[in-house]
């Protein structure tokens, strides 16, 4: 008769115990990150339900911050009513990021109508807002209108007081010494 002899092989045990630390370790991992997911989106659910309160009490600044929150959340659409409230609401602002974002989704006519109407705000903002509208408008070839939003500049910022020296040095460096510069120049200087 033959006789089977094993050898005691190598104690399992303690792979057995490492393993099952892993394990623990894993579980620990995956439940601290579910964790962590779930704190952020109900702290993002509350930062947004109290910007929604804030904003629908009419602070435009407040619907601004909605606005990027919403676009962090890639709720376009969302985003754009937010910033059209406030720009409504007569912030101006909110209406140039409401033309930019009207740029962007191809409706320069309404973005420009928001430019225009945030320039005729004439708050500390006006005087780039026509500067842009300028440059959008000579962009666009069309030159009177362009130079009819410069002119509102230039008046608006003797009528503040800026020295007119100082302005016709700002166009001689803008628009150097060729034919347009002269006009704009001889035009500050009829303005006196």
């Amino acid at each position: 008769m033959r006789r089977i002899i094993t050898t005691p092989g190598p104690d399992t045990t303690a792979l057995v115990k490492e393993a099952w630390q892993d394990v623990g370790a894993s579980f620990e991992r995956f439940c601290l990150t579910a964790g962590i997911a779930t704190l952020s989106r109900m702290m993002t659910e509350d930062a947004e339900r109290l910007l929604v309160q804030g904003a629908e009490t009419g602070d435009t600044v407040v619907m601004e911050r909605l606005a990027e929150h919403l676009d962090k959340a890639n709720r376009r659409s969302d985003a754009t009513g937010w910033l059209r409230r406030a720009a409504e609401a007569g912030d101006t602002i909110a209406m140039q990021q409401l033309a930019a974002r009207l740029d962007e989704d191809g409706e320069p006519d309404d973005a420009e109508r928001w430019l225009v109407q945030a320039a005729e705000a004439d708050d500390h903002f006006a005087h780039f807002v026509r500067i842009q509208l300028y440059t959008r408008l000579a962009a666009a070839g069309r030159p009177d209108d362009a130079d009819e939003w410069l002119r509102r500049d230039i008046e608006a910022m003797l009528a503040a007081g800026m020295d007119e020296g100082r302005i016709r040095r700002g166009l001689a460096a803008w628009h150097g010494s060729g034919d347009k510069a002269a006009r704009l120049r001889s035009y500050v200087e009829g303005l006196r």
